[in-house]
């Protein structure tokens, strides 16, 4: 099995409406260490996008913005690497294989997942994800409910009051896109490595 951890930059918050612009991921072995790092930005197939674009985002390039690949071509990309990033080749049958071994991830994940889903259903495009999905939000909230984790007077409202809890540092050398999924990772290692080493105590 290995963990997938996904950020998308989109124009708004409604998935049936609005686009995803930039999709950036880390997928990773199943103790949360990184494999592979992928990103790209999304042509927005809305009239207005790029205007959202230039309110919402203002960190994304509107120059690099024009020249990406549409949203089918860039899924096709996402899904080829992270097979080769698997050693498979990126054919039909191999995908519907091993995608289905690759577990979707994130922080406060349901709107990634509903904004990829339907990007998927748009496109015509077959899911062959795993049908779990782990989520650092509700690990953490349940792990502060049960009091196996300290919040020290910090917050779960973002993942940088939760990198801070759980004393992870954000690599700053990354492009931005890929700064969220792989601090996330981070706090999944961590989150990972406490509770392996209090289970075995």
């Amino acid at each position: 099995m290995n963990y997938l951890i996904l950020d998308l930059e989109v124009t708004g918050d409604d998935p049936g409406w609005h686009d995803i612009v930039a999709l950036s991921a880390v997928l990773c072995d199943e103790n949360w260490q990184s494999i592979s790092e992928f990103s790209t930005l999304i042509y927005p197939s809305e009239d207005d996008g790029f205007k959202l674009v230039a309110e919402r985002n203002p960190r994304i390039d509107l120059t690099e913005l024009k020249d990406a690949p549409l949203p089918f071509d860039a899924l096709e990309q996402f899904e080829n690497w992270i097979m080769k990033s698997l050693g498979y080749r990126p054919d039909p049958l191999e995908k519907e294989e091993h995608l289905s071994k690759v577990v979707l991830c994130g922080y406060n994940f349901m709107p990634t997942y509903s904004f990829l889903r339907i990007a998927y259903l748009e496109d015509n495009i077959n899911w062959h994800f795993s049908p779990g999905m782990v989520d650092l939000y509700s690990i953490l909230h349940f792990l502060s409910k049960k009091k196996q984790l300290s919040k020290n007077g910090g917050s779960l409202g973002s993942i940088k009051s939760i990198a801070a809890m759980l004393d992870v540092q954000a690599d700053t050398e990354k492009p931005f896109l890929l700064r969220k999924p792989q601090v996330t990772r981070s706090c999944f290692a961590a989150i990972n490595k406490k509770w392996t080493v209090e289970t075995k105590s």
